[in-house]
């Protein structure tokens, strides 16, 4: 315990001397991370992606594009230019604090520039790390696709997940064993390299040599040293959340005094939020600045021979002037109130949003079903999203799964099936007993019972046969003059191309779960996403580029909400009448009160 105290108070007055030219330095950084950095590892990204001559790796494919020779370099590419700007950020710090612990001042520019001519170690060494880990983590990949393969792939995906609890469980185990000793070894692994860095910078030790040398000074001491660096790693991860909820509460308990209709609420908004940006701001440059120093500091304490000696210190000095203090103060709360004021600018506080009814009413009507859609139009949903596929004999039916086993007990597939063969099949029994004879309907059924209700959303599921499949389903809009209230989506590209190239009129959208790529550049009309894609960034690139974000499958009034806040144009959701009360409940709130929800859900998101 004594020895964690003396590490702490020597971290602690390692920041105290360096904290103005650490700032200053932290500065330049972001600057550069804003227009240089970003942008190189934006585009090498796109770039992998790209030169497959596909705009984008969706889904199924993003896992045998990983495996891929190009996906492999992708990874690697990616990886190290991610590390190499994180080291970028440590390296100039740590040559701070090790020239202090010399007795030798290091300003801003020149730690900047001695982090430059080292740039080409600090590549390869970045590289080393994550080629490391990518070789450790093959096993564990290949592993779980085994696992899979012998285990799991001969069970229908409803099957395992509805009706075999003890083959999900059995899954689960061992998904959840190999990701703990995954986590284990590659933290060993970083353990194991963590004073590679600073071996590097300040005893100009190639790449190699200094992984080598790290080894050696970690024996005997890797416990001690392992549980100071992820205890602060876990800080790490935690401070995001705690800076959030803070402020979550802060503006609860500040909202719940201000009386309605106050003038002081735009400017208390708008305090709370360029408070938030600075404790934002201090936080990271906090978590950087500690985690260097730290490193830096164990490493000059195991160094041999010992790097520091205490008579050389200089004294602690007052880390700047009162008015450097003054002017630093000043700048921080214009910059900080000019960015709260840009934020609230974009606030819009009606909600222009739709409801998608999954699958029809799908939480209270058996999916894909004239009842589910029927259900759909009572509850007040804007659209009606229905999954279609063909018969061997060519109709469009409804159907989410390839085969009928889930709906309707039968183990075929449905584009082995003909029309006839499934028209009497009863696909509401298994939902409850209130459905029983529900049958499966033809999409030229639906379009005509929608047509004037409610719109449709038309999910395609090609099944390899792309083209047939775009060309009945346009075939049938055209025969229902359904062209303009109904939309086709499909989380096959080629689908959507031959839609669109049948009939420019169409709007149409790309279903995505995974996605590596600029998906804002398909050709489409809006991007229907998994709701844990649904970020800010994917957003307002889809509004620049003049596309809509439709975002599935969101069950949960907080998340709705959220969602709404961050500017999506449509929920898809299984429960429509609960996404409809709360766009109710929100239109009869004062401006008052749904800015600050607003405001809540930016400092969550």
């Amino acid at each position: 315990m004594k020895w964690l105290l003396d590490l702490t108070g020597k971290i602690l007055g390692d920041l105290h001397r360096n904290l103005w030219t650490l700032l200053l330095y932290n500065a330049i950084l972001a600057v550069l991370g804003f227009f240089l950095l970003a942008p190189l590892l934006s585009w090498a990204a796109s770039f992998m992606v790209s030169s497959s001559g596909r705009l984008s790796v969706n889904n199924a494919e993003i896992f045998s594009f990983l495996l891929s020779l190009r996906g492999i370099v992708f990874a690697l590419l990616v990886g190290s230019l991610t590390v190499v700007t994180l080291y970028v950020k440590h390296a100039g710090m740590m040559l701070i604090a090790w020239e202090s612990m010399a007795g030798r001042r290091m300003n801003a520019p020149r730690a900047f520039w001695g982090v430059v001519q080292r740039l080409p170690g600090l590549t390869l060494l970045g590289t080393y790390h994550v080629a490391g880990h990518l070789i450790l983590l093959a096993p564990f990949a290949i592993l779980a696709t085994l696992v899979y393969r012998l285990a799991f792939s001969s069970m229908r995906m409803y099957f395992l997940f509805l009706e075999s609890s003890a083959a999900r469980w059995i899954g689960i185990a061992v998904a959840v064993a190999l990701a703990a000793a995954a986590v284990v070894i590659h933290g060993a692994v970083y353990l194991h390299w963590v004073f590679s860095l600073p071996a590097l910078l300040a005893d100009d030790l190639s790449a190699a040599s200094a992984l080598t040398y790290t080894h050696r000074l970690l024996k005997g001491t890797r416990r001690r040293i392992g549980a100071v660096v992820f205890s602060f790693w876990i800080a790490i991860i935690l401070l995001p959340f705690a800076l959030a909820q803070g402020f979550h509460w802060l503006g609860g308990e500040v909202f719940t005094r201000l009386p309605e209709e106050h003038r002081l609420n735009l400017p208390v908004v708008l305090l709370l939020m360029a408070g938030y940006l600075v404790t934002s701001f201090i936080g990271e440059f906090l978590t950087i600045a500690v985690n260097s120093l730290t490193i830096t500091r164990l490493y000059a304490d195991l160094r041999e021979p010992p790097a520091v000696d205490a008579a050389r210190l200089p004294p602690p000095s007052r880390p700047s002037h009162p008015r450097q203090i003054v002017v630093f103060l000043i700048l921080a709360a214009v910059v900080s109130l000019s960015g709260a004021a840009a934020i609230l600018s974009r606030f819009d506080l009606h909600d222009n949003i739709q409801i998608t009814a999954h699958r029809g009413s799908s939480f209270l009507a058996p999916e894909n079903t004239l009842a589910a859609v029927r259900r759909a139009v009572e509850e007040g949903a804007d659209y009606a999203e229905v999954d279609v596929r063909l018969t061997a004999d060519g109709y469009a039916v409804l159907l989410h799964d390839r085969d009928l086993f889930r709906v309707a007990g039968v183990t075929r597939n449905v584009a082995d099936l003909t029309y006839e063969e499934i028209r009497t099949l009863d696909v509401g029994s298994w939902f409850s007993p209130r459905f029983r004879g529900e049958r499966i309907p033809l999409l030229s059924e639906v379009v005509a019972f929608a047509k004037g209700r409610i719109r449709l959303n038309i999910e395609l599921k090609a099944d390899g046969a792309p083209r047939r499949m775009a060309e009945r389903v346009v075939q049938i809009l055209h025969e229902r003059d359904a062209v303009q209230e109904c939309v086709v989506s499909s989380g096959d590209i080629e689908i959507l191309e031959h839609v669109r190239s049948l009939d420019p009129t169409i709007r149409t959208g790309y279903v995505i779960s995974q996605s590596i790529g600029k998906v804002t550049a398909l050709d489409i009309d809006f991007l229907s996403v998994s709701s844990r894609l649904a970020t800010p960034g994917l957003i307002d690139a889809a509004r620049a580029a003049g596309k809509e974000v439709h975002v599935w499958t969101v069950n949960r009034p907080r998340q709705m909400a959220r969602l709404i806040d961050l500017g999506v144009d449509n929920i898809i959701t299984d429960v429509p009448g609960v996404a409809r009360a709360l766009l109710e409940e929100r239109a009869a709130m004062s401006n008052e009160g749904l800015l600050f929800l607003k405001v809540r859900h930016w400092f969550l998101r």
